[in-house]
């Protein structure tokens, strides 16, 4: 079974969201903050590597799958700049 190829690591695609996005309500405010200091300080000694994900034929237009070395892998809309980590909704 040959192994999937891997994107090469592209440091011009957006940073994962927060992590506390995935957090629930109230919880996701209280730890917002922290989560901002807790990236300044990771990525500091350790910066993200960031790649597309294998393609996805199911994934509604414009967006696209990326993966992170530090992180889940996120969704990335590539007209209006936003990422997050829930995948978006299809079109049909």
């Amino acid at each position: 079974m040959a192994a999937a190829a891997t994107a090469p690591e592209d440091p011009n695609l957006p940073e994962p969201p927060c992590m506390s996005t995935l957090l629930p309500y109230p919880y996701n405010l209280r730890f917002q903050n922290l989560d901002v200091e807790y990236k300044k300080l990771f990525y500091a000694s350790q910066p993200a590597v960031k790649r597309y994900a294998p393609e996805d034929p199911s994934l509604p237009e414009p967006w696209k799958r990326l993966e992170s070395s530090n992180t889940y892998s996120y969704y990335w809309n590539t007209e209006t700049n936003v990422t997050q980590y829930e995948r978006p909704p299809s079109s049909s």
